[in-house]
């Protein structure tokens, strides 16, 4: 049993629930193997080229940006709301903190600016 699996196993977690984050063919296959689904982001030491043609995995499967990658993560969760949101945490912000009051450190969406 590969250290996934094992995890999934110990914690009784459904498999059509796992998920997987990885940049490297290793990690999809490792994933894959263990009944998870791999969300994969092409950067790091393996780029889209070397994931797709040297790899065969799927284009599709391969987030391109860290944008790309939550709102896919986002979705299969049921929370892509929260990037509507988001976005309209930000456009008040800038306008209500705009000009030479705008404080830095400002908490936007669950993260400091």
């Amino acid at each position: 049993m590969d250290t996934f699996r094992k995890s999934r196993v110990h914690f009784t977690i459904n498999p059509a629930r796992a998920h997987v984050r990885g940049d490297e063919a290793t990690d999809h296959w490792a994933a894959v193997s263990s009944g998870m689904y791999p969300f994969m982001r092409s950067y790091g030491f393996e780029d889209l080229d070397g994931l797709t043609v040297c790899h065969s995995i799927p284009e599709e499967a391969i987030s391109r940006s860290t944008e790309e990658l939550g709102a896919r993560v986002l979705h299969v969760l049921g929370l892509e709301r929260l990037l509507m949101l988001k976005d309209a945490i930000r456009a008040h912000s800038a306008s209500a903190f705009s000009g030479p009051l705008r404080h830095r450190n400002t908490l936007v969406a669950g993260r400091v600016d």
